[in-house]
């Protein structure tokens, strides 16, 4: 069974404050990005290339 997660529990949760630490320059959205498709090619998940004409 897959559970809907909304954004308010998240911020519930962990505070808003909390959750935007990360993210404040585009810098820092940047770093997250990498990691984050880091993490999908080491799990394999990476999304396909466009094709090429």
């Amino acid at each position: 069974m897959v559970t809907e997660i909304r954004s308010e529990d998240f911020e519930e949760q962990y505070g808003e404050d909390i959750l935007r630490k990360d993210t404040e320059t585009p810098f820092d959205w940047g770093m997250l990005s990498g990691k984050i498709s880091a993490i999908r090619w080491v799990l394999g998940r990476q999304k396909p290339s466009p094709k090429k004409r």
